[in-house]
């Protein structure tokens, strides 16, 4: 299974382009590459195994969706008695897509209104699985943050000059070879399915950065938190391992049930500056969680999916302070398959 989901993008973002002009290199380059496999054996044999894992031909299996998204990129940065929430703006989003039983992929614009600052955004994520390992890939890029004191209560302010960026890389081992994707289940391959579960194991790696003009701490707040906290830049970069489990429940009519939890442990490495020094955190531990919950139903010409994927990465930054990274993808998919499946359960 392949999934991507290209979500708002202004068009004053450099990103934008960036990514425009990188995937037309790959796709040249995917094209000559193409061209001269079809005088190399070893070539054609490659670009064979791409065919057969990406690209499905049978007609029955695709279908165009609608999609409405909630996508928040937010951070914190707190101590003992007090947290400071970076949160962005224009986060609904809405676009169209297309689906088979290896691919799914959506593209959704921003929602964007008057009555709010902007957050300037690029959002990048996709997954593959290949046999029984899933990749899963996020570029995010993000400037314009609303900044506010929990434990004080204030309403406070928008800071344009806040900007975030965040890449990460998962691999993940999925033993049970039965397991149910949302992909193969929107396409209609298994519609008589039985529930099913299976363990999860894996590595992660990530990098991700924080800039500011002047230190993320509001002056409002500067008494509440000691000098290191008065981050200007942050650069940081994590590995480690994960392990979980995933469940597929099988409901009456065609409703279906997905769960998935897989916690994790790392290593991070941060570099900070601050209005007045820069320094290297001694903590180099991190906790790494994700959860992905789908509810949805799966009928002979079309389906409904609403989920939810939430990844929080948790480490110190030395000092007593400590840092939260949060990204949430809330989505409502309406689907409509070209074909009209049979009621057997192989199709």
């Amino acid at each position: 299974m392949a999934g991507v989901n290209l979500l708002s993008f202004l068009p004053k973002s450099n990103c934008f382009f960036i990514a425009i002009s990188i995937l037309i290199v790959i796709l040249s380059n995917t094209w000559l590459l193409a061209q001269d496999s079809l005088n190399h054996k070893k070539d054609k044999k490659f670009v064979d195994l791409i065919d057969t894992m990406l690209i499905d031909k049978d007609r029955s299996h695709w279908s165009v969706r609608a999609v409405a998204s909630y996508k928040d990129n937010r951070f914190n940065l707190s101590n003992s008695n007090n947290t400071l929430q970076y949160t962005p703006n224009n986060r609904m989003g809405i676009g169209v897509g297309m689906a088979t039983s290896k691919l799914i992929v959506d593209l959704i614009l921003n929602i964007k209104s008057n009555k709010e600052e902007q957050t300037d955004r690029f959002d990048l994520q996709g997954n593959v699985q290949i046999k029984q390992s899933l990749l899963m890939v996020q570029v995010q890029n993000y400037q314009g943050y609303n900044v506010r004191n929990t434990a004080t209560g204030e309403p406070g302010t928008f800071r344009k000059d806040i900007k975030s960026f965040t890449t990460s890389l998962s691999i993940t081992h999925i033993f049970n070879s039965n397991i149910k994707t949302l992909s193969s289940i929107y396409s209609g391959v298994n519609r008589d399915y039985k529930s099913s579960g299976t363990f999860l194991a894996g590595i992660y790696a990530g990098y991700h950065l924080i800039k500011a003009d002047s230190s993320i701490v509001p002056e409002s707040s500067k008494d509440l938190f000691n000098q290191e906290a008065y981050i200007e830049q942050l650069n940081q970069f994590s590995i480690g391992g994960m392990g979980g489990y995933s469940y597929f429940i099988a409901l009456p009519k065609n409703f279906f049930f997905l769960v998935a939890l897989t916690p994790g442990l790392g290593m991070n490495f941060k570099n900070i500056k601050t209005e007045s020094l820069t320094y290297s955190p001694q903590e180099l531990w991190e906790l790494y969680l994700y959860i992905n919950l789908s509810l949805g139903y799966n009928g002979s010409r079309f389906y409904v999916e609403l989920s939810d994927e939430n990844l929080w990465n948790y480490s110190p930054l030395g000092n007593g302070n400590n840092g939260l990274m949060n990204a949430t993808n809330l989505k409502l998919a309406f689907g409509w398959k070209i074909k009209k499946l049979n009621n057997s359960s192989e199709l």
